[in-house]
């Protein structure tokens, strides 16, 4: 736990950083002891179903059938947080999905098996549908919605093993990056901004915790990889860091 403790301390200060954006906002205490994760069998495990041969269907039948299953499927990517709602749609409403309780999500392995447990039931409704009867655009978007939910369905079980401070793809990168990226035209999404920032906290709080999880597990990053995200934090809570962040 010594080499986790240099990292514990600087995204403390991160939580920090993020706190003085809004009035009120609190980070959440973080353990010093790490939790074990749960074990295997805890979650039961989603799997998909071997495709099935789908009844015949007409063109125009398979069509209807597959469009409103890709909708479907877009709601349930983009509202597994708020944020990913405003990246994707500059008017979630007039798509009819919500963001009011705009947030970054739940980064638990429990949530990914979640919705890899709604990625199995997508994927046995595609199989449902006659591939054959699609056009070839149809068809193609077909199979990239298969492979994406089969490769969902069967990583929820690595889950642990997924870094969420990699040093080019982490929170540290992509989470302030977001929050300058947020365009505020409106008042909505003005109010959407500060509801993510209020949320900061929460979030990365859980990251940590998970962190310290796959500590307990051996799977913290490699001393070079911490080195690096260590440099990286630092950089955020420099003069030039904050500026940017708040601008």
């Amino acid at each position: 736990m010594t080499r986790f403790a240099p990292a514990r301390r600087a995204l403390s200060a991160l939580l920090a950083l993020l706190c003085p954006l809004t009035a009120g906002c609190a980070a959440p205490a973080v353990q010093e002891t790490p939790r074990t994760p749960p074990a295997a069998t805890a979650t039961p495990q989603a799997t998909a179903t071997p495709a099935p041969s789908p009844t015949p269907q007409d063109t125009g039948e398979a069509a209807r059938l597959f469009a409103a299953l890709d909708a479907e499927a877009f709601a349930a990517y983009a509202q597994r947080s708020g944020a990913r709602v405003r990246a994707l749609l500059a008017d979630p409403a007039a798509q009819g999905l919500s963001d009011a309780a705009a947030s970054w999500g739940d980064p638990s392995p429990e949530a990914a098996q979640a919705y890899a447990g709604a990625c199995a039931e997508l994927l046995e409704r595609l199989f449902e549908i006659d591939r054959s009867a699609l056009g070839e655009g149809g068809q193609l978007a077909y199979d990239v919605l298969q492979r994406y939910w089969e490769q969902t369905v069967a990583a929820a079980s690595c889950a642990m093993y997924e870094e969420p401070f990699a040093p080019e793809t982490g929170a540290q990168v992509w989470l302030p990056q977001a929050l300058r990226l947020m365009r505020i035209e409106t008042q909505d999404d003005a109010e959407a901004y500060v509801s993510l920032v209020e949320d900061a906290p929460r979030y990365l709080a859980a990251l940590l915790e998970l962190e310290q999880a796959r500590a307990a597990e051996g799977l913290f990053l490699t001393e070079q990889a911490l080195s690096s995200v260590l440099g990286q934090i630092d950089a955020l809570l420099s003069e030039d860091g904050r500026a940017a962040l708040l601008t």
